[in-house]
This record gives structure tokens, C-alpha cells and sequence, in this order.
């Protein structure tokens, strides 16, 4: 779920990119390394690059503050959420006869592609997230909303015996990823 989102990352992610960080002025705090609190990097990030220097990167989480982090706690219980409310469509989708697909099981392929965060990609990459994943690292691409059509269009076609095409989404090569 949470983890999942491709534009976050664990705090020790950031942490290995001090050096990076360094070079603008911001410096990463040791409560960074070995700190699984996930962070919003296009948020925090940017935050970080906007603001006056030196500026301490924490991933620590402040509670009263929009900080762009979720601790353990937090994910847990915004991921029981989301359990919670996927359960009930599939079981209202289920008891009606309506076409289904799980959201998570199409998207997968992608989230098994996510790598560590990287700042030089992420400032140099024109789409640091991969193909699927637009520059805000969470929402998806004209290539990812396909992705998300194919799968209903498979949905549709099994349960109503439909025969909705399927749009070839060509796979961009590095290069095209990050000139």
C-alpha cells in the first residue's frame, strides 16, 4: 500500500544521498540512517531545495507539521484503511455481479520496479519514477493510466465477455528515462 507509492522512500534512503545533499546546502541529519519513517520525496525534497541554507533534512517525524512523513504507526493504520475499503468494494462488486480488478495487482509490476531514491536522478531524470509514474511520484502517466485501462478492459472482458482491445504500451529505454 503506503510502501508501495513510488515517490516514497524510507528515511535511510535519503541518508545515503548526504553527499548529494551536501551540494545545496542541505544537510542530511543522522536521524536519517537506518530510519524507516517514509518520506514524500517530491514534498520533502523540494521543501528542502526552497528553503534558506543550511537547511537540516530530518526524518524524524513532526507531528504538528506537514512534513512529508508517515511513521510505521502511520502507514499501518492509512494501510488498514485502504484494506478496509478495497475489501468492501470487491466483496459490493462480488454480491452484484459487477466487474472487479484489484488496483494493486495491475500496478505491481511497477512497485517491483522501484528502486532506492536517488537525487541525482531525481533532479536530472525527466521521469525520475520510470515510465508509469509521473514527476510527483504518485500519480500515474499517460503510460500508467493505460496500464490501469488494460487492466479494466481485462476485467470487463472476463466478466461480460466483452472484447475491449488492449493498448501495446511500448517500454521506454533507459536513455528515454533519464537523458
Amino acid at each position: 500500500m503506503i510502501p508501495s507509492l513510488v515517490g516514497v522512500y524510507p528515511g535511510d534512503d535519503f541518508y545515503l544521498n548526504a553527499a548529494a545533499f551536501q551540494q545545496f546546502g542541505i544537510i542530511v541529519n543522522a536521524d536519517c540512517q537506518g530510519n524507516n519513517n517514509l518520506i514524500y520525496a517530491f514534498g520533502k525534497v523540494l521543501t528542502a531545495l526552497g528553503s534558506p541554507k543550511p537547511y537540516n533534512f530530518s526524518c524524524t517525524d513532526n507531528p504538528q507539521a506537514a512534513d512529508f512523513i508517515l511513521t510505521p504507526t502511520d502507514t499501518a493504520f492509512v494501510d488498514n484503511l485502504i484494506r478496509q475499503m478495497n475489501a468492501h468494494i470487491a466483496a459490493t462488486a462480488t454480491a452484484h455481479g459487477w466487474s472487479y480488478f484489484d488496483l494493486n495487482v495491475a500496478l505491481a509490476p511497477i512497485v517491483v520496479a522501484k528502486t532506492h531514491f536517488s537525487l541525482t536522478n531525481f533532479l536530472s531524470c525527466t521521469r525520475p519514477f520510470g515510465q508509469y509514474i509521473s514527476l510527483d511520484g504518485i500519480h500515474p502517466t499517460a503510460d500508467g493510466q493505460q496500464t490501469i485501462a488494460n487492466a479494466a478492459a481485462d476485467a470487463l472482458n472476463s466478466t461480460y465477455g466483452f472484447a475491449i482491445p488492449k493498448v501495446d504500451i511500448p517500454a521506454l529505454t533507459p536513455t528515454q528515462l533519464c537523458p
